[in-house]
């Protein structure tokens, strides 16, 4: 999209169905013949990439239309997921393709940081390794008692 930068952060539902087009700018619905090959996929910290949609192949197309249903798990409730994705072009019966358009944006599955169970496991590990400090300092107090 011309109206979203690379860093922006767009709120997701955790299930939804997405419209989506593309067009190369510029040019009919159809037109010559040549060979296509395109991605959409999600990056995750830590986790890899993952595909959520792919093309390819010979068209005269040079518009396109559709929706896409998605339902990520709870675990990914407020982490924000590289979304991106390229389109690419070449002549027919060739292999030198070239990005015709690319684009990135950051998504975020809405929900409460509650609502996220690795972000419940961390509180709880933060609140037993503070216990566990506190109680390696009162036994370390009490051993320092000197008597003469």
């Amino acid at each position: 999209s011309a109206e979203l930068s690379s860093t922006d952060v767009i709120e997701i539902a955790q299930k939804d169905r997405v419209r989506w087009e593309g067009a190369v700018a510029g040019a009919a619905a159809e037109g010559p013949r040549r060979e296509i090959s395109g991605e959409v996929q999600v990056d995750i910290a830590g986790l890899g990439s993952a595909t959520v949609d792919s093309w390819g192949g010979s068209s005269v197309r040079y518009a396109n239309e559709g929706g896409h249903s998605y339902h990520l798990p709870s675990v990914l409730r407020n982490v924000q997921i590289r979304l991106h994705g390229e389109h690419r072009e070449a002549p027919e019966g060739t292999s030198a393709f070239n990005r015709v358009c690319s684009g990135s944006v950051y998504v975020q599955v809405k929900g409460s940081t509650f609502s996220n169970p690795l972000s419940i496991a961390a509180l709880v590990g933060m609140a037993l390794s503070g216990a566990g400090m506190v109680s390696a300092g009162v036994a370390r107090a009490t051993t320092r008692k000197v008597t003469t």
